[in-house]
């Protein structure tokens, strides 16, 4: 019998892809990063299953324990070893998919969940003025471990107040700049 196949699985399986084409240059295929997510409740809480997530402190709990099963997959299954950095760009881009664009950035949820956090952000960042004193250039997301992140995270946090996803207003990707300067 084949398995009923909706929208919900539609956009899981595009925010798999999305994660794993943001996170594996030079890091495995997307089959390991999909069984990763998969061996998470990622789909569970895009789906607004995950009922125990209020506010940004539950939401930064939940994200810890997601990364913290991610890295174990990849460690468990002789998997190239995988940063806290790159885990959390995993989950930051799934969610993303999955959360904040189908729901127009709009929710609780939405509001909270990290933006990926990348070379590009984090070098525009460090061009604007207001900010040149995090020295947020000299971050490189894909070696960030644990605290590392939580510290770039509260860095990020003043910078942004929820929606947390309007950070990506200094992400460029090359062939579009959307940059503005801090309101």
């Amino acid at each position: 019998m084949i398995e009923a196949y909706d929208i919900q699985k539609h956009i899981h399986h595009y925010a798999v892809w999305t994660a794993a084409r943001a996170s594996q240059r030079g890091f495995t295929k997307t089959e390991h990063i999909q069984a990763a997510i998969d061996a998470t409740d990622l789909s569970a809480l895009a789906m607004g299953e995950l009922s125990e997530i209020k506010e940004s402190k539950d939401f930064d709990h939940y994200h810890k324990k997601v990364c913290a099963s991610l890295k174990a997959y990849f460690s468990e299954n002789n998997l190239p070893f995988c940063s806290y950095g790159r885990v959390a760009k995993i989950v930051a881009i799934y969610l993303k998919t999955a959360v904040v664009l189908p729901t127009h950035g709009k929710g609780p949820l939405a509001a909270m969940i990290h933006p990926p956090i990348d070379s590009i952000l984090l070098k525009n960042l460090h061009r604007q003025p207001a900010y040149k004193q995090y020295k947020l250039n000299q971050y490189r997301w894909t070696a960030l471990q644990e605290q590392e992140y939580w510290a770039l995270w509260e860095i990020l946090k003043s910078i942004q107040k929820p929606p947390y996803w309007q950070l990506e207003r200094y992400w460029t990707s090359g062939y579009c700049s959307f940059v503005s300067s801090p309101t």
